[in-house]
């Protein structure tokens, strides 16, 4: 069987998305990274008492594993449906 023209269209699209997603996750770490790094730079030039660094470190944390979860565990709602009627062409033939 063949896939037409409009159906492999629509998985490189997705495909591009799926890049755009782990890209924009890539930013989102990236920006962790530096943010927390400045965080723990002011707290051992200032202070170094209580380790108060650990909180947002931590909080932001989660965010960013769900973050990563959804960009690189998920399948995006548009790939889901492709597939299902992908799945849908072809046991009718």
């Amino acid at each position: 069987m063949e896939v037409d023209d409009f159906v492999e269209t629509a998985f490189l699209e997705i495909k591009a998305r799926r890049k755009l997603r782990h890209r924009i996750f890539y930013i989102h770490f990236s920006i962790y990274l530096v943010t927390n790094a400045f965080i723990f730079t002011v707290w051992y030039l200032t202070t170094k008492g209580f380790p108060w660094y650990i909180f947002p470190l931590f909080g932001w944390g989660i965010g960013l594993v769900a973050h990563g979860g959804v960009s690189f565990l998920l399948p995006s709602p548009q790939e889901m449906i492709l597939k299902r009627e992908m799945k849908k062409q072809f046991s009718k033939d």
